[in-house]
């Protein structure tokens, strides 16, 4: 049996089709991560299905960083943290939306 160890990820972001990000996240493989963001659309809990669900699953996924982590575990979650931040003085982010205060007082890594 042979299991692939990731030593990079990608910061992604969930993107309207007129490019207004909604979402940042982070996946090994973002475009599976992105068949499950549409896939669990349907159940409308969180902020960022229910958003995905009026946009009728047009979205755009978008690659805004290549992490390599080899020897920093934390990394991934610092950058991911620091784009969260960025983009939302930028845009109207369903992260910080559902929870402000997770986001905004967090201290990068």
């Amino acid at each position: 049996m042979h299991i692939k160890v990731y030593h990079k990820t990608k910061i992604y972001g969930l993107a309207t089709e007129n490019g207004d990000l909604f979402y940042i996240g982070k996946s090994c493989v973002p475009e599976y991560r992105l068949v499950t963001h549409l896939r669990s659309a349907k159940n409308r809990k969180s902020l960022t299905q229910k958003k995905i669900y009026e946009l009728k699953g047009k979205v755009n996924l978008v690659i805004i960083e290549e992490v390599k982590f080899k020897g920093y575990p934390h990394l991934p979650n610092s950058r991911e943290l620091y784009w969260i931040r960025h983009y939302s003085n930028i845009y109207e982010l369903t992260n910080i939306q559902g929870n402000p205060k997770k986001y905004k007082n967090q201290q990068p890594c």
